[in-house]
């Protein structure tokens, strides 16, 4: 049964309306809703449609106003709703004399009263009262995509669809930005189930579970710019997958998408913007502190107190394929430090690095060590999370991914121009974890030990040269220079200890005695003298941060 004007008039907001004209056309059906803001939408009605208008094109012209209710009427449209007080201050005199004698309803809406007011409510009604089995596919998705043009969210949208196809639906993106609509229990896709949409790039069929419970179901991948950002599910309550459900997922994909593409949008400006404030701070291009501060205020940041960066550089060449990117940690890392306690913090990423300005509240700006200390608390934590996060979607994988990241800790700045110092010092704890092996590890600057005082050294060529005159010249030996390299630091691990750096290198003492000897006759230098130990031991380090001394 339809949904005439007289039972509309008691639903939503056009309940606040009010008939002023072609009171004996109250039982016309409606059978769609539409905007109509300019006339020359009446050439695609196909009759049956309310409409709902300010009359702003023809509130001036009294032959246009005339001309479209007798135009609507031979449409074989049901009735118009008017906003007024807005453009025209009530309903013109001639379209009242021209809807009473077509006995076309005219409803005056007042001007509180939103479009979407009237069209969400009146669209459930309607589709409560259609046979879904029934030709009105097509009436449907012009309501879903009117639904969509007009700011309707993304979860109004899938809502309407569950309510007309009776299953649920669920909406799962990438990036934690991004609006997201689904209910307990869902289990999330496996990455070689995003391969395989992302091979195919259509609705595919899977059995997906929700708890124990498993469930047919029709998904489909949402890409943009070429990027898999998430998917639409389709769960059938009841029955088998039918053709029509890949039909109305293939339907609504598209507004989907067009909604996730705003946000994505909107969030990418947003961080442009803030990566242009934040850069000036880590790059030591702050000018007038003030001005700099009156920028962070724009996105809630408090630039008035001291900060310390934490920073953490990824290494996986694999996150794209477990469906993460640098992009991805650094949204789900921010989430992940609003529960840390007494903490302000502002998280951005710069290529492969995601770096963390740190002010602790409770702490006392002068006392260094108990903000070191808490420093540090914070960034195992932070390891200690990304280990988790990542090995999940590892063991999730069902694959071999390795994955390795670095976090280094700068010291603690009150002035807001000295802050990229702090970023600096991040960066060498992070060379020197490289060159110690501390992968997955967490050093803050103040504990580099030897390594502080070469990342100070201004004259990089001495630093070369005292490289050259030691582990260089064992380098030179292309068959064995790994080899002796590797010798050679496995007996200062291990203190000279013979039996123990032999055993370490899976080798006889023997072997290591003479590969010791080798090492003193390439150098020049001998193992039992202080001052040649001391030499080779700088040149060790030296070598591990060979790549860096280059750039």
């Amino acid at each position: 049964m339809g949904l005439t004007v007289q039972e509309a008039m008691s639903i939503g907001g056009l309940a606040a309306g009010t008939v002023v004209a072609g009171h004996r056309g109250l039982d016309r059906i409606i059978e769609h809703v539409t905007v109509m803001e300019v006339p020359d939408i009446v050439r695609w009605l196909k009759g049956g449609e309310l409409i709902l208008t300010s009359l702003y094109a023809i509130k001036d012209d009294e032959g246009a106003q005339r001309a479209i209710i007798r135009e609507l009427d031979k449409v074989g449209s049901s009735a118009i709703a008017i906003k007024t007080q807005r453009y025209v201050e009530c309903i013109p005199e001639v379209m009242r004399i021209e809807a009473d004698a077509r006995s076309f309803p005219i409803i005056e809406i007042p001007p509180q009263i939103t479009y979407l007011d009237i069209m969400t409510p009146l669209i459930k009604e309607i589709l409560s009262r259609t046979d879904i089995r029934s030709d009105k596919t097509e009436n449907f998705f012009q309501w879903i995509t009117e639904l969509a043009l007009s700011g309707k969210e993304i979860t109004s949208i899938l809502k309407t669809v569950e309510e007309w196809s009776h299953d649920r639906l669920t909406l799962e993106t990438e990036l934690p930005y991004l609006p997201v609509y689904v209910f307990d229990g869902v289990a999330p896709l496996s990455p070689q189930e995003k391969q395989i949409l992302s091979e195919k790039r259509r609705p595919t069929m899977f059995e997906r579970r929700i708890g124990e419970q498993s469930i047919p179901c029709v998904v489909a991948p949402i890409f943009l710019h070429e990027i898999y950002l998430g998917n639409v599910t389709l769960w059938k309550r009841e029955g088998n997958v039918s053709q029509r459900d890949f039909m109305i997922l293939e339907r609504i994909i598209p507004l989907i998408s067009l909604e996730l593409l705003k946000a994505k949008t909107r969030h990418e400006v947003e961080s442009e913007f803030k990566e242009g404030v934040l850069s000036q701070i880590i790059d030591g291009r702050v000018g007038r502190e003030e001005d700099v501060a009156h920028q962070g205020r724009k996105f809630g940041w408090n630039f008035s107190v001291g900060y310390l960066l934490i920073v953490v550089e990824l290494e996986h060449p694999d996150l794209m394929r477990l469906g993460y990117t640098t992009d991805t940690v650094t949204a789900k890392l921010a989430l992940f430090l609003k529960t840390y306690p007494a903490l302000m913090s502002i998280v951005f990423r710069r290529s492969e690095r995601v770096i963390v300005f740190c002010h602790f509240d409770r702490l006392k700006p002068g006392d260094a060590e108990a903000i070191k200390a808490e420093a540090l608390r914070l960034a195992v934590r932070m390891a200690r999370w990304l280990r988790s996060l990542l090995s999940q979607e590892a063991a999730r994988s069902q694959g071999n991914d390795r994955f390795s990241f670095f976090v280094g800790i700068g010291r603690y700045y009150d002035r807001l121009r000295d802050v990229h110092r702090s970023y600096k010092e991040a960066l060498k704890a992070i060379a020197a974890s490289r060159a110690m092996g501390r992968v997955n590890g967490v050093l803050h600057y103040d504990d580099l030990g030897v390594y502080r005082l070469l990342f100070q050294a201004e004259n990089r060529d001495e630093l070369r040269a005292l490289y050259q005159e030691t582990i260089g010249k064992l380098m030179e030996n292309e068959t064995a220079g790994e080899e002796l390299v590797r010798t050679l630091e496995r007996w200062f691990q291990h203190n000279g200890r013979l039996r123990d750096a032999a055993r370490a290198l899976y080798i006889h003492p023997n072997t290591l005695k003479y590969r010791l000897g080798r090492i003193e006759k390439l150098t020049g230098l001998r193992l039992d003298n202080s001052e040649d130990r001391l030499m080779l031991q700088l040149g060790l380090k030296i070598h591990s941060l060979f790549p860096f001394l280059s750039k």
